[in-house]
């Protein structure tokens, strides 16, 4: 479990967090202290699940911090991250406040189930993610996004796409398909195949694709 201590430096209260005897603060002399338009002051909590101690894509590594650590909110949106949703996990200094965020955000999460999913990102572009539905093809509608029970699951769904992007791709094989068969395929297939595909001498860019962690979603009657 993360501790923490206060640390006074020339620049302002900076807040130390260790997992064990390592500083795993975004900076050795800590993380910065913001103040929120209530003028509660807050620091962001680091994930140390993750190699760069973020949360994007990691909710349940965020609701797990709130829940068994020193968390007290999750913050989500694009305030966060000015190119995708970013995630963060939030301590409040003043104690008080902070136990009666936690208490209510554990309250809010209750029951909620978590899974993983593929999201995919182009890398000559600050469009965002973007999100696959059963078939594999692509939806902005996080309700039709495909989420799975497992980590497993998804990787064993990523090798199948790649093998079928990777029989398109030898021999010109998708030359060869109709206009009807390339609208059925499904778009992870395709842009899988667009980045086997040797591209101009210009970099036209690749798609980017990450398994990350998702929330299960009720569907609507």
């Amino acid at each position: 479990m993360l501790t923490y201590r206060l640390n006074k430096t020339k620049k302002g209260t900076k807040v130390q967090f260790f997992e064990g005897d390592k500083n795993v603060s975004y900076a050795e002399e800590g993380n910065p202290v913001y103040r929120d338009d209530q003028g509660r002051e807050y620091v962001h909590v680091p994930n140390v699940k993750d190699n760069l101690f973020l949360f994007n894509g990691c909710i349940k590594d965020a609701v797990d911090e709130v829940i068994n650590g020193i968390g007290d909110a999750i913050l989500c949106g694009n305030n966060m991250n000015i190119f995708s949703c970013g995630i963060s996990v939030v301590m409040f200094l003043n104690r008080n406040i902070g136990n009666l965020m936690k208490y209510q955000s554990i309250q809010g999460w209750k029951g909620a189930r978590f899974g993983y999913a593929l999201t995919e990102s182009f890398s000559n572009s600050f469009g965002g993610l973007s999100y696959f539905d059963e078939e594999g093809k692509f939806t902005w509608d996080k309700k039709t996004q495909k989420v799975f029970e497992t980590k497993e699951e998804v990787e064993q769904k990523v090798k199948e796409y790649q093998a079928a992007a990777e029989k398109l791709a030898k021999d010109d094989g998708y030359k060869k398909l109709s206009a009807d068969e390339l609208r059925d395929c499904p778009d992870i297939i395709l842009h899988m195949l667009w980045n086997l595909l040797p591209n101009s001498e210009e970099d036209e860019g690749k798609y980017i694709l990450e398994i990350v962690q998702e929330v299960f979603l009720e569907k609507e009657n």
